[in-house]
Parts: structure tokens; sequence; C-alpha cells
């Protein structure tokens, strides 16, 4: 059984950020590279450059992408390409639908 304050300060951190999880998502579906890709072009930085600093071959790389496209990567390869990047990974969970928190909770619990 979870302490009731550290479920309440779960739920509260969870209806603060669950909004903004449901937008970031919608961006992230929106975006015709995917966001590896996206930050690569943005930042004008070729996929020959992240290989080297990856120190593997650019067809290694390009397989690597082709996997993240399919949802075939693991987080550890993400944060590789992340660093080669300069950035941070953020793994996070977003719930389904648009409903309230007690809504969503009701649907897990089925």
């Amino acid at each position: 059984m979870i302490p009731q304050n550290r479920r309440q300060d779960c739920q509260t951190h969870l209806e603060k950020t669950v909004q903004m999880k449901r937008e970031l998502y919608a961006l992230e579906r929106l975006s015709p590279f995917g966001s590896i890709e996206t930050e690569r072009v943005a930042l004008g930085i070729k996929r020959s450059e992240i290989a080297q600093r990856l120190g593997t071959p650019q067809q290694n790389l390009s397989q690597m992408m082709r996997r993240l496209k399919r949802g075939a990567v693991t987080v550890k390869s993400i944060r590789k390409i992340a660093d080669a990047l300069n950035c941070d990974v953020v793994l996070s969970l977003v719930p389904r639908g648009d409903g309230t928190i007690s809504a969503w909770r009701a649907s897990v619990e089925r």
C-alpha cells in the first residue's frame, strides 16, 4: 500500500503536469521528421557529424534512426544521440484522452 501523503504528492504533481505533457505529445506527433531529426536539422548538424560524435559509422546511425521511427530503439541509444546533440532525454507517460485525473484513474482500475 502506498502511503497516503506520497500518493497525494504524486497526484498533485500529475495534475500540474498532465496538460503540459499532452500538449508536448501533440506537438511531437505533428513533427514530420521525428524529434531527434528535427533538433539535428534545426541545429544545422550533419548526420555524419553525429555519427562521428557517437564513434559509429554513419550507416549505423541511419539504422538507429529507422529503428527510432519504428519505436524499436532502446532508451540507452536515445541517450547516446541526445548526448551527441547536447540534449537531455525526458521520458514521460502521457495519459490517454482528455478527461480528468479521476476519470483516467477509473479507466486504469477496470
